[in-house]
């Protein structure tokens, strides 16, 4: 599933200008393949959920809400999620995005 969904094919997830230990935990990440595991989580939890925020797919995917919009702009790379718009939602007081499935 990987190769068809192009995961191998990511940019960096730290920036150049991060520090040392952002690239460390970039390698691990992608070393470990919790990366890949965390993309394909979003990526069912996106399926099966399209339509929603990143704070209201973390129950799906079972991940923390930074994991999941890091991995939620990943696969909008990929084209696999898109995002609709940004609106007030669910009592929150910022605004958020709404994703759907690519």
């Amino acid at each position: 599933m990987a190769r068809q969904l192009g995961f191998e094919d990511l940019p960096a997830a730290s920036h150049h200008d991060d520090p040392d230990s952002s690239t460390e935990a970039e390698r691990i990440l992608n070393s470990t393949g919790r990366r890949d595991s965390n993309l394909r989580r979003v990526t069912a939890a996106l399926r099966d959920h399209s339509g929603m925020t990143s704070v209201e797919l973390v129950p799906f995917a079972q991940l923390d809400k930074y994991e999941i919009r890091r991995r939620l702009h990943e696969l909008d790379v990929l084209r696999v999620a898109r995002t609709g718009p940004t609106v007030i939602r669910n009592g929150h007081t910022r605004q958020q995005t709404w994703w759907w499935n690519g």
